[in-house]
């Protein structure tokens, strides 16, 4: 009987870029800020939106700020092609140890968002990850609004106590 897998206690480190060559090999873009660590796993997680479906790596190697991955089971272009997309993901107990300061994106989701004055001005519901700096997208009672997280903005990271005090830019928040 397979062991089932639990879905919080996966960690995201990558996600499948594209196809590589002919023989089954995926690009993997990583999200981690050390992907040499993880050159030595032999096991990962695959989440394409259809379930989720734990892989043996045959090989690993880097390429660019990622992998080139070839997972068993996964064995010509067209197969890797299909998981296009799909996170690459880790036990927890398997991911490089955070230092002091240090959080996992995931972990900012359902975070409060607390302006200057110690107002709640909403609630993380995602995290975009762009070329210059990743931005919070918060959930506030008129809709929706895209935080930069800058030095600027971000004054504090607590996932502890589930919570992210920032400096707003003028106009957003409606100026809070």
């Amino acid at each position: 009987m397979a062991a089932l897998i639990d879905r919080d206690r996966l960690v995201c480190i990558g996600r499948v870029q594209e196809a590589h060559g002919l023989k089954g090999e995926m690009k993997v873009a990583s999200i981690t800020d050390d992907p040499d660590y993880y050159l030595d796993c032999r096991k990962v997680i695959v989440d394409g939106g259809k379930g989720l479906l734990a892989c043996e790596i045959r090989s690993v190697r880097l390429h660019h700020a990622g992998w080139i991955m070839s997972l068993a089971g996964i064995e010509d272009r067209e197969t890797a092609q299909a998981y296009k997309g799909a996170e690459v993901l880790l036990d927890e107990s398997d991911v490089k140890p955070l230092a002091e300061g240090e959080y996992f994106m995931d972990d900012l989701v359902g975070c409060q968002v607390i302006g200057p004055q110690g107002q709640t001005l909403g609630e993380v519901t995602g995290v975009i990850e762009t070329g210059a700096n990743d931005v919070l997208t918060v959930a506030t009672g008129e809709g929706e609004t895209l935080v930069p997280m800058t030095e600027e903005v971000i004054r504090e990271i607590n996932t502890g106590a589930r919570r992210i005090r920032i400096e707003p830019l003028p106009g957003l928040f409606g100026g809070a």
